[in-house]
């Protein structure tokens, strides 16, 4: 089970921006660390174009949710604000 917080709902996030954010609490460790490459990133929304599963991550980051950790080997790393949801 996921909840998360009424505020992250009224951040005016589009579909996809709400949906990559809770598919990342979903895959995420019990820390909130998510460490994806790329290509995962699509996946977990079923989107191809790079650009804009990077803006949407962009957004989630300018609304404090998930911060971005550092990239090595080609992979992503992620980190959730716990304060916003719950799992």
């Amino acid at each position: 089970m996921i909840c998360i917080q009424d505020s992250v709902l009224e951040l005016g996030l589009k579909a996809q921006e709400l949906h990559l954010y809770m598919q990342m609490i979903r895959v995420s460790d019990e820390t909130g660390t998510v460490i994806l490459k790329q290509q995962e990133f699509r996946d977990l929304i079923s989107v191809q174009d790079t650009r804009s599963i990077v803006a949407y991550l962009r957004t989630l980051e300018s609304h404090g949710l998930v911060y971005y950790v550092g990239r090595t080997d080609r992979v992503n790393t992620y980190k959730l604000n716990k304060k916003f949801y719950f799992k």
